[in-house]
């Protein structure tokens, strides 16, 4: 029989509705049951596109053994991090102060009132040598509730309390050249010369885009050729790597390995936008730094390439029919991705196909080693070791002409794959992450001159604006089977309001029509954004996540970078930016009687705007002083107030 689950919107939450545990969704009710039967709660949050997420239900919560013993022992609550990343948010800071690290899936033990006393991340069913089991965490953990509760009261008090400290931050001086100069710094000692990104004290690679944003600020302030360099090399590698799909195009989340070659085959909206939006600044930045190189290669570079590739992919296989973004595109098998040497061998010519396993590293035996034991599985994923220009010397041809050989038998490969029943699209439409797409979009647009890149941005900014907001005016942030749901969050607007901002400065450039449409729509959820989330404490700048109705979460003011940068962070680059558009009067005001009068309140305006970003800087200057790597975003945008 179905649970509880049945009759959410939330993709994720649906795939759970038939396990045999009793799930309740994070509500008064789940809550009151928990006092009412004296049990702790078990809280699980994850979402669609977290393989680890997919594996926990199949070994946990599809398997009676387990079902049972969570719905004797505790009152087990499930949350889907995309609807609320508020929740997910708060318990990683938990399971962060705990465990020295965080993540999804992520599991709590909370007492009935919603404090948390124990985080971990994923869990197998049964504990090995590294990680304990599921279903012996639970009885220990029972034990401890009957026995020694006031104990576990105590120590859940200590823990939030901890969090309360963190919630917000003290404000001080505004983050500078010193704190981007020590980012600068770490991130260099930590950068991977040989294979690009970044080492972390696990195996798993990351792209880090707010990273590599952050290095193109740096190298563009400081005129620094090194910072520049270490985005280059990245995106070399990664579009060489397997965690870039050679046949359908994007990007996967990450990488199991350092040379970015066993990807997760998960490919989400944000990592597409951002890669995107990183693509373009880097031509940018180089024409700052190198002219002459930025002419030479004109629409020829890796930048260039790997846009095309990444927004082709987010208009062809993350848009919704109308026009706007879907989350994310999981893998159900990842064998999806992946080809035996026999596969390819019947399915390419043989005069093509000796080219195409040299160029894609292909090999009899398999080239994919499973991620937990290494073990060869006799199939292949595709990754280069060399770009086209080194594999068509080795041939001796020319370049165009492989490429063209090989695009071939990419269309080919693609119509084979796409007969796979492999893959499950997230159809959730999440405000922030269009937002983002829509800034991603439009910027790079603008830069590598394409209007219809633009005009899909403008179109999917048109449908946010009218549809997310409800006749009363309150926004959502979860857009599913024509209803739109869920509380709006700061990091809706932020982003919301940097896509009207890019798709303001894209639609200008390329018409006088639309003059300041989307510049006043971007003014408009400024205000929105202060009425709902501004801090009201005097001489404290910033915004919390949210607008504090959910008493059980404490409000949490967010800067520091994850996959994708903190809200904060970005209100102070789009703050910065308003007050620089409107530091140049329109020619309308120009030429108006009033133009003094009209001027001078658009620069009285603008000023408020550049102060706002310096306050919520400061807010943030203390963290930022102490981990300048995690706060790149951050330092960044300050360097352009």
């Amino acid at each position: 029989m179905p649970n509880l689950l049945i009759n959410e919107k939330s993709p994720f939450l649906q795939r759970h509705c038939e396990d045999p545990v009793n799930w309740m969704t994070w509500s008064d009710e789940a809550f009151q049951f928990a006092q009412m039967s004296e049990k702790f709660i078990y809280l699980s949050i994850g979402n669609s596109s977290s393989r680890w997420c997919g594996s926990m239900q199949k070994e946990c919560f599809q398997d009676t053994e387990t079902a049972q013993l969570m719905n004797s022992t505790c009152v087990c609550i499930l949350v889907d991090s995309e609807e609320r990343p508020d929740i997910a948010g708060f318990f990683s800071d938990a399971c962060q102060i705990q465990n020295k690290g965080s993540g999804i899936p992520l599991n709590v033990f909370l007492t009935p009132d919603g404090e948390p006393f124990f985080a971990a991340t994923w869990l197998p069913k049964r504990s090995t040598p590294s990680v304990p089991g599921l279903v012996d965490i639970l009885p220990r953990t029972k034990w401890l509730w009957v026995t020694q509760r006031d104990n576990v009261y105590r120590s859940a008090k200590s823990l939030t309390d901890e969090l309360k400290k963190h919630a917000v931050p003290a404000e001080g001086g505004i983050p500078g050249s010193f704190q981007a100069k020590a980012a600068f710094k770490e991130l260099s000692n930590e950068f991977d010369n040989t294979w690009g990104g970044f080492i972390s004290a696990g195996t798993q690679k990351k792209i880090s885009a707010p990273r590599l944003i952050f290095l193109l600020d740096f190298a563009e302030r400081f005129k620094n050729p090194t910072a520049f360099e270490m985005v280059e090399k990245t995106l070399q590698k990664i579009w060489l790597g397997g965690i870039h799909d050679h046949i359908g195009g994007g990007f996967f989340d990450s990488a199991a390995d350092e040379r970015w070659i066993i990807p997760s085959f998960s490919k989400n909206l944000t990592d597409q936008a951002l890669l995107l939006y990183t693509a373009a600044l880097m031509r940018v930045t180089r024409s700052g730094l190198s002219p002459i190189r930025a002419h030479i290669e004109n629409g020829s570079g890796l930048d260039s390439t790997l846009a095309q590739d990444t927004a082709n992919y987010m208009l062809s296989s993350l848009i919704t029919p109308e026009s706007v973004f879907y989350s994310s595109m999981e893998t159900i098998n990842e064998s999806h991705y992946l080809w035996t040497e026999d596969e390819l061998r019947s399915i390419i010519p043989p005069n093509d196909y000796a080219v195409f396993g040299q160029a894609f590293s292909v090999m009899g035996g398999g080239n994919f080693r499973h991620e937990i034991t290494g073990l060869k599985t006799g199939l292949n994923v595709l990754y280069m070791n060399e770009d086209i220009k080194a594999v068509a010397d080795r041939y001796y041809t020319k370049p165009e002409i492989l490429e063209g050989r090989i695009s071939e038998i990419r269309k080919f490969l693609l119509e084979i794959r796409a007969k796979r029943a492999d893959l499950k699209l997230n159809d959730q439409v999440i405000l922030s992450s269009n937002g983002l797409a829509v800034a991603a979009l439009a910027f790079a647009g603008k830069v590598f001159e394409n209007k219809d890149w633009i005009l899909a941005a403008e179109r999917a900014l048109l449908f946010c604006q009218k549809t997310f907001p409800d006749p009363k005016g309150n926004w959502r942030r979860c857009y599913r089977e024509k209803t739109a749901n869920v509380d709006v969050q700061f990091i809706d607007l932020a982003y919301l309001i940097w896509g009207a901002i890019e798709v303001h400065l894209a639609t200008n450039a390329i018409s006088t029509s639309k003059k300041d449409i989307w510049f006043k729509f971007a003014e408009s959820l400024t205000a929105k954004a202060e009425e709902l989330f501004a801090s009201r404490e005097k001489h404290s700048g910033g915004f919390f996540a949210t607008d504090g109705t959910d008493k059980r979460i404490i409000q949490r003011k967010l800067c520091a970078d994850d996959s994708i940068p903190g809200e904060n962070a970005v209100a102070v680059r789009t703050f910065s930016m308003l007050a620089k558009i409107l530091e140049e009067p329109t020619e309308k005001e120009i030429d108006s009687p009033n133009s003094e009068t009209l001027v001078k309140e658009r620069l009285e305006k603008s000023k408020k705007y550049r102060n706002t970003a310096k306050e919520i800087a400061a807010n943030f200057v203390r963290p930022a002083t102490n981990a300048p790597h995690s706060f790149t975003f951050l330092l960044g945008s300050s360097l352009k107030i």
